[in-house]
């Protein structure tokens, strides 16, 4: 879901799916498309509008991007086989790419959020693996209610940080907990580095 609060010029890019069977839209794998290409597609286009009425763009990452990297010869990452990787690729990339957005667009205002661990619909569709079948209900005893998870994802409305920090929850390995300010790892924001994915980015031509 992208949704654009009019009333307070807040926009929340909130757009994700994980673990789908994977498939083409327009030549784009739906992983990319939904959880990268279309959202900071969406972003890019509407930047100087976004400048201009002060809008706040909260960007919805997730704490999966840690344990993927971005492969300049693969940058659609069609060789990845593990779904998990998979999702925190193109959560990275949106989040590189945003961020690099910001750096070139000083009157962007982008906050990053993440709502660390929760049973949420993004796992619906799964429960016909048998894994899943065991593992969703696990994690609704476990982890957070889909609720409290949102909680960093609205706190980004108030929060006013540098982009090298963003907003989740606050608990042991930000896992769980009520939403608190965390430094991103600082890897991610190497602009050289996202600077070549932009390039491979822009070579990618969507039918």
């Amino acid at each position: 879901m992208i949704l654009l609060n009019i009333l307070s010029s807040d926009f929340f890019l909130n757009s994700g799916i994980y673990n789908q069977e994977r498939k083409l839209i327009k030549g784009i794998d739906i992983h990319y498309m939904v959880n990268f290409y279309m959202p900071y597609k969406m972003v890019d286009e509407l930047k100087n509008k976004f400048i201009e009425n002060k809008t706040k763009i909260i960007v919805t990452s997730s704490i999966s991007y840690m344990f993927s990297k971005i492969e300049l010869n693969d940058i659609l990452a069609e060789k990845c086989k593990n779904k998990t990787k998979l999702c925190g690729k193109t959560k990275r990339l949106l989040t590189q790419m945003v961020y690099l957005m910001r750096e070139e667009n000083k009157g962007l205002d982008i906050v990053f959020t993440h709502p660390g661990v929760t049973a949420s619909t993004l796992f619906e569709g799964l429960h016909n693996n048998w894994f899943w079948k065991i593992a969703i209900p696990i994690m609704r005893h476990i982890f957070m209610s889909n609720d409290k998870a949102s909680l960093p994802i609205l706190s980004g409305i108030n929060y006013n940080h540098d982009n090298r920090h963003w907003i989740g929850p606050r608990g042991l390995f930000q896992v769980w907990g009520y939403p608190g300010i965390k430094r991103v790892k600082k890897n991610l924001f190497d602009i050289k580095e996202i600077k070549l994915i932009k390039e491979k980015v822009n070579e990618i031509e969507v039918n």
